[in-house]
């Protein structure tokens, strides 16, 4: 079974409630840094959802160009969210 990584909120902004947190590309580095130092970067797939910040959408491709020379089967994806009404959102 391939590893994955999990998601840091529990919902959209367009929930009534949400909890979590947003990261910044700095921050996103720095946690893919210690994921590298415990040697647990070794992933099958990626999966992100909204991203709203150019320089994280950076920092994500960074990344995951890093995985795939690792791995060059990784599959990366978009989780596109289902909307009220069954249409998907982005």
């Amino acid at each position: 079974m391939g590893r994955s990584a999990g998601a840091s909120l529990t919902g959209r902004g367009g929930y009534s409630h949400w909890k979590g947190q947003v990261l910044t590309a700095d921050e996103l580095h720095v946690l893919y840094e210690g994921i590298k130092l415990n040697n647990v970067h070794h992933y099958d797939y990626v999966l992100t959802g909204y991203t709203r910040d150019t320089s994280f959408l950076e920092m994500v491709v960074d990344i995951v160009q890093e995985l795939k020379r690792a791995n060059p089967n990784l599959v990366y994806g978009e989780f596109k969210e289902l909307q009220p009404g069954g249409c998907f959102g982005h």
